[in-house]
């Protein structure tokens, strides 16, 4: 077979647009490369500007609601009865009303994170700092009956502190 200078040529020109053709691949690569971090940080300021909004749609909700909200953080007091348990209770009930200073400690443990407008129009309370004031005055009968009744629940695990007081 013999090759003529056309054939020799027409490899040349496909050999020389090959390689344009790669050369310009790898600087579209390099080039996304580059822009790669700069997008990253775009896609994680939006994350966090999606979560902030959300946070801040779920405040408005909270605050705008007509029913009398709040939120409140049991972990403390989780950890505390974890210790009593620990330290051998098992019947939390005939603890407390042998011990009845105990859910006083237990009321202190619970700390409230949050209350909306209606909240504190119910409690007659002018600001959230006053409402906490209020509130363990006017809430320790409760909490401490609470306390006594569901214990023993929140320990195990199948009482879910979103639910209903009855």
């Amino acid at each position: 077979m013999r090759v003529g200078m056309k054939d020799v040529d027409k490899s040349k020109q496909q050999l020389i647009r090959e390689v344009e053709e790669l050369r310009k691949e790898i600087n579209r690569r390099r080039r996304a490369e580059k822009a790669l971090p700069q997008s990253e940080e775009r896609f994680q300021l939006a994350v966090r500007g999606s979560k902030l909004l959300s946070r801040t749609h779920y405040q408005t909700l909270f605050n705008a609601s007509p029913v009398p909200l709040w939120e409140e953080d049991f972990s403390e007091l989780y950890a505390y009865l974890e210790e009593l348990k620990e330290k051998g209770v098992r019947d939390f009930r005939a603890y407390f009303d042998k011990n009845p200073a105990e859910l006083s400690i237990c009321a202190q443990k619970v700390e409230i994170l949050d209350v909306n407008q209606a909240t504190l129009e119910l409690h007659h309370a002018k600001n959230k700092e006053n409402y906490s004031i209020i509130w363990i005055k006017y809430s320790l009968k409760n909490l401490l009956m609470f306390l006594k009744k569901h214990s023993l629940l929140l320990l195990q695990g199948s009482w879910n502190l979103s639910q209903r007081q009855r």
